[in-house]
């Protein structure tokens, strides 16, 4: 493939909120999730781990985790202005459910010896490089998803109710969520968000 080629792809990858019911086989997963597990990963520990979730009844109750969670945080908002913002923005936290596939994504937690060598910081996940891993590997996913004319998107705003999400995943101890990665073939054409200039993100230090 031609550096063009690559970059191709990914200028032209959005961020799908909609979707068709046309159904996402199992081989095509399989081919996205090949490609996250070739990402790079912290001393090649590969501490990841793909939920692949097709079950509508428990979408549905992961929708229902995060209504609660968001219905509990406004109830308590005394702010007018921040509760209209807030009911808003919230729509972004729970169109997963509509989506084919859900994939939940996880990492490992840092090990206890990470934790006593990181005791003073508190980015001791970061600092040991298992989120960092395993967002390298949904950007992989991301980018494969789009080469099969799928589209998906990352959520972060569902972990309001994480401890409710490991509940009803049944989740073990050893691993942490990262966020979830609605995808599915897309509804409508997405168009690319403006970005900004290149020569506004870079400082060169010489």
């Amino acid at each position: 493939m031609l550096p063009d080629d690559l970059l191709s792809i990914i200028k032209d990858r959005r961020s799908t909120r909609k979707f068709t019911d046309k159904e996402v086989s199992d081989e095509v997963l399989m081919q996205i999730i090949d490609a996250g597990r070739f990402a790079p990963s912290n001393t090649n520990r590969q501490g990841w781990k793909f939920l692949l979730i097709k079950n509508d009844d428990l979408k549905e109750q992961m929708h229902k985790a995060v209504s609660d969670k968001v219905d509990e945080i406004l109830d308590s908002m005394k702010s007018k202005v921040r509760y209209r913002a807030m009911r808003a923005y919230t729509k972004y936290f729970t169109f997963f459910k509509d989506a084919p596939v859900l994939i939940v994504a996880l990492f490992t937690r840092p090990s206890v010896v990470a934790e006593l060598l990181m005791k003073d910081t508190k980015r001791v996940e970061m600092i040991s490089g298992e989120l960092i891993s395993v967002s390298m590997a949904l950007q992989n996913m991301q980018l494969m998803t789009h080469s099969l004319g799928l589209g998906s998107c990352i959520l972060t705003g569902p972990l309001l109710a994480y401890e409710s999400m490991k509940t009803l995943l049944d989740i073990e101890d050893k691993y942490e969520i990262c966020c979830l990665m609605a995808a599915g073939y897309p509804a409508e054409e997405s168009f690319s968000p403006k970005r900004k200039d290149i020569d506004k993100i870079i400082e060169i230090i010489k």
